[in-house]
């Protein structure tokens, strides 16, 4: 009986020590958690501040939303804006051939990997554009292509990393006509005519090239430039893939179809209403499922 005693409390003792281990390691591995928590939220701060700032938004597109989810704290996607001249909302006396250059980006990968990539690519962009002053944007994504294969130097590596992009230049023409350039890279444009009309409004849709940014299989992609004359009133629309990728509850997808009659059915509203109304839609859709890739699409009005 007294071994049998010796015996319990000895395992008694060692269960202690086995739950005085674990409890340390818990709160071990808990500040470990909470410190890259911090550390993605101050990520998440820097990428914040990288973005267009809303009074930069408002001075060059004047009427426009923008839906951005990333799926995690930090994101693959982010959207980018740069003029080139004087402000493309200025008469055309005053502009002297200004433009302003808006591009959706959505980088391979999401989270911290897709975060890292985001900064090279408005990197990038930065200096091709506003540095080097290419505005032509065929000949925007082509550059962004090589230096994209370059950064990562894709050429002696297995890395094949890159970004799909949609991006429009505006040159105001005069007071009702803006001349509108388009280039994708594996992204669309949706423009909708004549969009503030209920019942004469019409979409149509842009395709972009099938290859997207960087790796050694499209270090010869070509790009192409859709060019337009709309209209005041006239919307266009770029959007990443989160929005059309993301599953519902029964594993079907938003898709490009559902979009497009989305887009037209709303774009005789106020951009913040059809904000509104696009993020109804893809909550309605979602449902409870999770939210599968970051998402960003972009409205701007023709003013």
């Amino acid at each position: 009986m007294a071994k049998n005693r010796v015996d319990i409390i000895l395992q008694n003792k060692e269960l202690k020590r086995q739950h005085q281990a674990i409890e340390e390691k818990n709160d071990q591995l808990k500040a470990q958690h909470l410190h890259i928590f911090n550390s993605i939220r101050s990520a998440e701060t820097i990428q914040q501040a990288i973005l267009p700032q809303e009074a930069l938004l408002r001075d060059l597109l004047f009427d426009y939303f923008i839906i951005f989810r990333p799926r995690n704290i930090v994101s693959g996607d982010f959207y980018w804006l740069s003029s080139v001249g004087t402000r493309f909302q200025a008469t055309i006396e005053s502009s002297q051939r200004a433009k302003t250059l808006v591009a959706v980006v959505d980088s391979t990968g999401h989270g911290v990997p897709g975060a890292f990539m985001s900064m090279i690519g408005n990197t990038l962009l930065d200096r091709i554009v506003k540095i080097e002053r290419v505005t032509t944007p065929s000949e925007i994504l082509k550059r962004m292509n090589l230096e994209i294969f370059l950064a990562l130097q894709q050429n002696s590596n297995n890395n094949d990393e890159g970004m799909e992009m949609g991006i429009c230049s505006f040159e105001k023409l005069n007071d009702r006509e803006t001349k509108v350039v388009f280039s994708g890279a594996r992204r669309p444009l949706y423009v909708v005519h004549q969009a503030l009309s209920v019942t004469k409004k019409t979409i149509e849709t842009y395709k972009g090239s099938r290859r997207y940014l960087g790796g050694k299989r499209n270090i010869g992609a070509q790009f192409f430039d859709h060019e337009l004359v709309l209209n005041s009133g006239d919307a266009i629309y770029i959007s990443s893939d989160g929005f059309v990728d993301q599953n519902s509850d029964g594993r079907k997808k938003f898709g490009s179809e559902q979009l497009v009659k989305v887009l037209l059915e709303n774009a005789h509203w106020a951009m913040p209403k059809q904000q509104q109304l696009l993020t109804q839609a893809l909550d309605k859709h979602q449902g409870s499922s999770e939210q599968r890739d970051d998402i960003l699409l972009m409205g701007v009005r023709i003013t």
